[in-house]
């Protein structure tokens, strides 16, 4: 099940919240649909009239992973991942910080993209004040 993280500040009043990842299909138009959890299967079979196990196949169904930029706080979904552990819903697949920065921001167009869950040691500043430090923390699934 995809995790739910709340980014905020220590110093001023930024938040953003999301969850890790989000299930998506590919149309025949190649347009891609979001499966909402968590019903994936059931949405992706809708939308497409076709089964799951073809849509697996035909690597029609992917991941993709959530990112806030460093520099607008902006948080949206990116990349298109197809090796994922569809049992377990690849729910906890998260980006690198370097793979992260691999993509533009959608909102600003700058490449300061980062994961929304990171190792307590690493030092975040806030995209808002640009002086307080940004914490991710759990706060449910989804």
């Amino acid at each position: 099940m995809p995790a739910i993280y709340k980014i905020q500040c220590c110093e001023c009043g930024f938040s953003v919240r999301g969850s890790t990842s989000l299930t998506v299909v590919v149309m025949k138009d190649g347009s891609e649909q979001i499966c909402m959890h968590p019903i994936e299967k059931l949405e992706a079979e809708r939308l497409t009239g076709e089964k799951w196990a073809s849509l697996l196949r035909s690597g029609r169904i992917g991941c993709k992973f959530a990112l806030f930029c460093r520099d607008c706080g902006a948080l949206d979904y990116y990349g298109y991942h197809q090796n994922v552990n569809w049992t377990y819903m690849g729910s906890t697949v998260t980006r690198s910080p370097e793979v992260a920065e691999a993509h533009k921001c959608r909102s600003c167009g700058r490449n300061r993209l980062f994961p929304i869950t990171w190792k307590r040691k690493e030092k975040v500043l806030c995209p808002n004040c640009k002086t307080g430090l940004l914490s991710s923390d759990s706060i449910g699934i989804s």
